[in-house]
């Protein structure tokens, strides 16, 4: 027997591979982050509901809502026949169509009022694993009733796993792929798309409002003879490939490696700087390669006023990929980016920020997003990831923030493969919020998910000598063929 599917389909299999039933031969799960739960790298997000603790609602209200019901109305025991054919005419029993406009107008509705717990209520649904998870946090222990594979789960079945770089589960799928890799045929590949896009190419392709070029990939004839080999003894059908195939974005190419991350990556490091605020674009925060002297940037949090989520995760009916000016126009988003660049750079693997804070709330937010700024301006987002400061020192040993109190913390949860030719910067921005993909934190107490109301939280990253924040990458050092679309004039490179 052999498994393939995308999203939910592809989710159960992981743990079925897991198992390792012997009439499971080979699998090829697609878009299955949401299939992933403990294992290393990934801690506390099971299947991407959270980021550093913090709840993706939009996303997951949009699934759970039709998807994740618990309760259902009971047919009567002794109904049948034409009775039951009128009790199904009378009652609808069919889950609302999540893609449709209206399902999706009362999604935005429901989302953009609190108590963000109660957002499925709003729109008429039936109790879900929504709201316990909701109240419970990352460490709920409900979590272990759900069907995830995690680090206890050792075995494999030969599985490739597909995946797009800016999908919701794309961070999940690298790491069980890194966690399960010294197993016989595991194989990686990492699509320039959205969740369950990766089989739909072209030869001038977009990601959201990118352009990303020739995406064109033998998907087909690999997944067919994939299961040739291990279903229908066609071994001579199967050409060896290797474990790791990841397009990178910007230079429309696709790197190859035995292992993940790839041996021609090295860990480098830029730090966070500024003379004066690095609020918005217009700032004058940098990213440098060396620690400057001790400075501080301050930025507001206000949950009546969030900052807008532009792109990213489902993204639902709005492009995944997104200039995001408009967001750095904003005085409480901190915007810092590298001089031009004069030589090109290519990161390729995790991305994480090491940053010390301090804030006037026992709780706040705290939103890295991952940019790629074009010669003219435009800032395409490729990444972000978040950290709940409660959960600083783990998701079971949540602890309230001492007011004014500067802490070191890591925002992990950032993966990608994206080339900055000549011309271009690397930014990044920090900020409070991400709303309404992710839920807003009204700094007011625990329960966060029954909050209407509170205070403006006031944060401020310290940087410089003593309090080194800094954004640490994975750098590709091996050779790079540029194939650039022609047609994306504000590349700064050719072919």
């Amino acid at each position: 027997m052999g498994l393939h599917g995308c999203s939910s389909t592809a989710e159960n299999q992981l743990k079925l591979g897991a198992i390792g039933h012997p009439a499971l031969r080979a699998c090829v799960p697609m878009s299955s982050g949401a299939g992933v739960g403990d294992i290393p790298g990934a801690e506390g997000s099971n299947g991407g509901f959270f980021r550093g603790g913090v709840p993706m609602i939009k996303t997951w209200a949009l699934w759970y809502g039709p998807f994740g019901v618990r309760q259902r109305p009971k047919l009567p025991a002794d109904a049948a026949g034409d009775e039951l054919a009128r009790i199904f005419r009378q009652y609808s029993v069919t889950a609302p169509d999540f893609r449709s406009p209206e399902y999706i107008a009362a999604l935005d509705k429901a989302t953009l009022q609190a108590p963000s717990g109660d957002i499925l209520r709003r729109m008429g649904s039936p109790l879900t694993g929504y709201e316990t998870f909701m109240a419970d946090g990352p460490a709920s222990p409900a979590w272990k009733a759900v069907d995830m594979i995690n680090a206890s789960h050792t075995g494999a079945t030969p599985s490739i796993n597909i995946n797009g770089w800016m999908d919701v589960g794309a961070h999940e799928t690298v790491k069980l792929f890194e966690f399960q890799q010294h197993h016989p045929d595991q194989y990686l590949i990492m699509a320039p798309t959205e969740h369950c896009r990766m089989l739909v190419t072209g030869p001038e392709a977009r990601l959201g409002q990118r352009p990303m070029g020739d995406t064109r990939f033998p998907y087909d004839e690999i997944i067919i003879s994939w299961f040739d080999r291990f279903l229908c003894d066609g071994a001579d059908a199967w050409q060896p490939m290797p474990k790791v195939q990841v397009f990178l974005m910007g230079a429309c190419t696709w790197l190859t490696g035995g292992s993940w991350p790839l041996p021609e990556t090295e860990t480098r490091t830029l730090f966070l700087a500024s003379d004066k605020p690095a609020n918005t674009l217009w700032g004058d925060g940098a990213l440098v390669p060396a620690a400057r002297g001790a400075g501080t940037d301050e930025f507001i949090a206000d949950p009546h006023n969030p900052v807008q989520s532009l792109g990213g995760d489902l993204a639902a009916h709005d492009p995944i990929c997104v200039d995001q000016r408009v967001i750095e126009c904003r005085a409480d988003v901190l915007v810092y980016s590298t001089p031009v660049l004069t030589e090109p750079m290519a990161i390729v693997g995790d991305v994480s920020a090491e940053l010390y804070v301090s804030a006037d709330v026992e709780d706040a937010d705290v939103f890295v997003k991952l940019v790629d700024v074009y010669p003219d301006g435009t800032a395409y987002n490729l990444a972000d990831s978040c950290l709940r400061l409660r959960y600083r020192d783990g998701f079971e040993q949540p602890a309230k923030l001492v007011p004014g109190e500067i802490y070191r913390v890591r925002i992990g949860g950032i993966t990608t493969a994206n080339y900055f030719p000549a011309g271009h910067r690397i930014r990044i921005e920090i900020a409070g919020s991400n709303f309404p993909l992710a839920d807003r934190n009204w700094h007011a107490g625990d329960r966060n998910d029954l909050a209407t109301d509170g205070p403006i939280a006031h944060l401020t990253l310290h940087h410089g000598q003593g309090h080194e924040s800094a954004l640490h990458f994975r750098a590709y050092t091996g050779e790079i063929t540029i194939n650039t679309p022609m047609s994306d004039t504000r590349s700064g490179s050719r072919p």
